[in-house]
C-alpha cells in the first residue's frame, strides 16, 4: 500500500486544515519541536489502524 494524500484537521499541534502529499518513494517529516511532526505519524496510525479507542501518550 502506499499513501498518497493525507488530510489533518485541528489534531493535536495541528489547528487548522493540513494536506500533505506524498509523491515521492522516500517523505521527510522534518521540523522544530512542537510543530506537528509527531502529530503527522499519530494521524496515519489512527488513519490505518482498525481500532475503536487511540490513545496517545501525552508527549509534554
Amino acid at each position: 500500500m502506499r499513501i498518497r494524500e493525507l488530510s489533518i484537521k485541528n489534531f493535536r499541534a495541528l489547528e487548522d486544515d493540513h494536506y500533505f502529499e506524498f509523491n515521492s518513494n522516500i517523505t521527510l517529516i522534518a521540523g522544530v519541536n512542537g510543530k506537528g511532526k509527531t502529530a503527522i505519524l499519530d494521524a496515519l496510525v489512527l488513519a490505518l489502524s482498525h481500532l475503536k479507542e487511540f490513545q496517545l501518550c501525552d508527549k509534554n
